[in-house]
């Protein structure tokens, strides 16, 4: 297993100090005698992080979904408690070592369950709002229950579950694979059917898992990581000032909405390239970044950005599903990573150019996606050059996801996805969709996930109008060079003109020196 979590004990953790001639993995069976299980890769990376920033929620993952017509609690919760059944990953539970914890599974006597009932209260939409914050924001025991699962019932015909569990567990493919088997499990519940397919289980996964950790691919990912980045990016995004860190260290993610027309003049100018939306999406926050600084945090809302005239390379984290074949796409547990994706950015790039890169990078990185991202931050030594934690500030992540499921009587609709902000600056393109209901025709998310100790509000309302300007005009012009392509809203060029507003009337019989 990848030694920067193997040397969670080695006390050079802390100062960042690594052997520079590292062992291979050992070759440790993937079951230990007494029944427990290694953690994958990566869970590793997940864990490891955790261990770092043991208060910290950033790793909180859940949904909430809308029922609204008939519905049946009893069968429900019991349907609910079926899927635990059936899915290995939600009865696994960590057991602490003088290393990397192992974990095993439980037998789950007692699946606990809350039911809420707000349908006595005048403003039950509210209180359940509240109620659904409070608990995606409370750290998890990684020694307990690493999920949860509630029903809130707003009326007689409305009512919301929220399933949040911890990443080390799920990814964004579990949250779909766990909504669609809760409904399908309550529709053989209310036809009296029987429940025949057998779930896949996610220690298949540990295994594969440990077979590549010593595998000569390993060692070719390593490499080709280890040679991609000798120099290391420039930051994008630098630290808040200490006096200025928000209390709130779980702020509400900015969501930005994009109808379905706006979105296919997108879809449409990438296909005439044989691009995609991703292509589009990087490109656009790679031209902003590489033309941008924080001139000072103060002024950032107003003008704050002054221009870079040299080529500059941006690194921005991707995430992959990593799941390789149908089975581990129905599998329910963690099993996605993220990738570091740079391109050379130069201001006489056109937008076209821009995603044409991009392109041509991810194709090569996506062919060593499977090295987790903390070995890779170790193996070209992150910490030690730059004192940075991560490779990359700033994650784009496009994720459209289908649930092919309903319920009698009743429909389904997702009222929100939820995610914690591991990096600085998470942003979400998405659409969770259960395909027989309303949510096919809902608008495209675009969603900015933020830390408060890099970000605050007004700087992502700041960024999200600039990318609105942006985005405008790489649609309309897209090989216009980047450095002129418009960013500013017209409030933030009002505010330019009038602080540039210097010219001065002298009187026609003075001098300038009198």
């Amino acid at each position: 297993m990848p030694m920067s979590c193997n040397g969670i004990n080695n006390k050079n953790i802390n100062n960042g100090s690594t052997n520079s001639r590292d062992p291979l993995p050992p070759a440790a069976p993937p079951v230990s005698p007494s029944g427990k299980f290694p953690l994958s890769s990566t869970q590793q990376v997940v864990w490891l992080d955790q261990y770092l920033r043991p208060d910290s929620t950033c790793y909180n993952l859940g949904s909430v979904v809308l029922i609204e017509g008939e519905l049946d609690e009893a069968l429900l919760i019991r349907a609910f408690k079926t899927v635990v059944y059936r899915h290995d990953a939600l009865r696994l539970r960590l057991v602490n070592t003088q290393e990397l914890p192992l974990q095993e599974l439980t037998t789950p006597d007692n699946v606990s369950v809350a039911i809420r009932d707000f349908s006595g209260h005048a403003d039950a939409e509210e209180q359940a709002k509240q109620s659904i914050h409070a608990v995606f924001t409370c750290p998890f025991d990684l020694n307990g229950e690493l999920w949860r699962f509630e029903l809130l019932r707003v009326s007689d015909h409305r009512w919301y579950w929220q399933f949040c569990c911890h990443h080390l567990i799920g990814d964004a493919i579990t949250l779909g694979l766990i909504a669609e088997d809760i409904a399908n499990i309550y529709r053989c519940l209310i036809r009296g059917e029987e429940i025949t397919q057998a779930a896949p289980s996610y220690l298949d996964f540990i295994d594969e898992d440990h077979a590549y950790l010593n595998s000569q691919r390993y060692q070719q990912d390593k490499q080709f990581w280890l040679e991609r980045y000798k120099n290391l990016p420039p930051e994008l995004i630098q630290p808040a000032n200490t006096a200025e860190k928000a209390d709130n260290k779980h702020p509400e993610p900015l969501v930005w909405q994009w109808d379905q027309a706006f979105f296919q003049r997108i879809e449409d100018t990438v296909a005439v390239q044989g691009l995609s939306v991703l292509h589009f999406m990087y490109a656009v926050l790679a031209c902003y970044f590489s033309r941008t600084t924080y001139f000072s945090r103060s002024d950032f809302s107003q003008v704050g950005f002054s221009q870079v005239n040299s080529s500059e390379e941006i690194v921005m984290g991707i995430p992959v599903h990593n799941r390789k074949n149908a089975k581990q796409k129905r599998t329910i547990g963690m099993f996605s990573s993220v990738i570091p994706v740079g391109i050379t950015v130069s201001p006489d790039d056109t937008f076209l150019d821009v995603m044409n890169k991009t392109a041509a990078e991810l194709r090569r990185c996506y062919k060593r996606q499977r090295l987790p991202i903390a070995e890779i931050n170790r193996l070209i030594k992150t910490q030690q050059k730059s004192g940075r934690t991560q490779l990359f500030d700033i994650m784009l992540s496009f994720e459209w996801i289908a649930v092919n499921a309903d319920i009698p009587n009743a429909t389904l609709n997702y009222s929100k996805i939820q995610r914690g902000a591991p990096f600085p600056l998470i942003i979400a393109v998405h659409q969770y969709a259960f395909a027989n209901s309303e949510d096919t025709h809902k608008p495209v998310t675009f969603e900015f996930d933020f830390s408060p100790d890099y970000l605050s509000r007004a700087e992502v309302i700041t960024l999200q109008s600039r990318l609105s300007v942006l985005i405008e005009a790489a649609l309309a012009s897209p090989e216009m060079p980047i450095r002129n392509l418009p960013m500013l809203p017209e409030s933030e060029q009002q505010r330019l003109a009038a602080f540039n507003a210097t010219r001065m009337d002298f009187p026609p019989d003075g001098s300038v020196n009198s």
